[in-house]
């Protein structure tokens, strides 16, 4: 049986509040159905990926912590040792 100190602590949520406040960059904005005109044809369009901004970094810090970049210290420290 956990202790009434166990049954009263409830988990951090300071992490999942800061991630609530940036903007998500999977969520579509809502847009209004409008009937959509034909377009003229126009060259071959390439996928463009998406233009990383501020807050997608913002957003990406917010979610994953230090740990990637600690990884990544690690492994530059790893193969300069080498």
């Amino acid at each position: 049986m956990p202790s009434s100190r166990c049954a009263t602590r409830r988990p951090c949520r300071c992490r999942a509040r800061r991630a609530e406040a940036l903007p998500q960059p999977h969520a579509a904005p809502a847009a209004p159905a409008a009937p959509a005109a034909p377009a003229a044809p126009a060259a071959p369009a390439a996928p463009a990926a998406p233009a990383a901004s501020a807050d997608d970094a913002r957003y990406r810090r917010a979610v994953l912590g230090a740990w990637p970049m600690m990884r990544l210290n690690a492994r530059l420290n790893d193969a300069s040792d080498s």
